[in-house]
């Protein structure tokens, strides 16, 4: 794990993501020692931010409070990445605006800009739990984040990581102007990056 942060950092990242998507220590009390690992992980690269990845809970979801434990780990930006329940999503980000680490509020989005089940995305409920950034990621489109940017009147700043494609330098040149922070998703490595945005 390790040396995929590092080739990230070597590749010109500015922030990495710990690999901690599917640890959930609000099901899983147990998990926070791989949270502690996982972020001294990050940390060994020396990289400019480390952001702590929580993924959707999903069917299992109940009750979330045990996030808050996540408020003792050295990260620069909670990242809740892959939400597909807009609710769930603004739930999470209000319990965790509360830890005062900035949270990063990310959903997955059709090509249109609106969400998986058809609804617009929650621009105004992100920002009142307390989102200090909105994002989209996932999805190999472009045109799904530049949608929900100009439906959402939202001056920003904005978080995408599209997944990998066969445009994926296209995808991220048209990103760049509107974004503040843009990475990669699924099938995206230091490889894609770098020859996305030669250095």
């Amino acid at each position: 794990v390790r040396a995929v942060h590092q080739a990230f950092v070597d590749s010109g990242s500015q922030a990495v993501r710990t690999a901690t998507l599917c640890t959930r220590i609000d099901q899983d009390p147990s998990g926070f020692e791989l949270l502690q690992e996982a972020v001294a992980i990050a940390a060994s690269t020396r990289v400019a931010e480390i952001w702590l990845s929580i993924g959707p809970a999903g069917p299992r979801r109940g009750p979330i409070e045990g996030l808050l434990d996540v408020a003792r780990l050295p990260v620069d930006k909670l990242l809740l990445e892959t939400f597909v329940d807009p609710d769930e999503c603004v739930q999470a980000t209000r319990l965790l605006s509360a830890t005062g680490i900035p949270v990063i509020a990310s959903l997955v989005a059709r090509p249109d800009g609106r969400l998986l089940d058809g609804r617009a995305y929650p621009t105004r409920a992100l920002r009142e739990a307390g989102a200090a950034i909105l994002g989209i990621n996932c999805g190999a489109d472009a045109m799904s984040a530049l949608a929900c940017f100009e439906a959402s009147h939202d001056g920003g700043p904005w978080f995408v990581a599209p997944a990998f494609g066969p445009r994926f330098a296209e995808v991220l040149a048209a990103l760049v102007p509107v974004c503040a922070y843009v990475g990669g998703c699924c099938g995206v490595g230091p490889a894609e990056l770098e020859r996305a945005w030669p250095r």
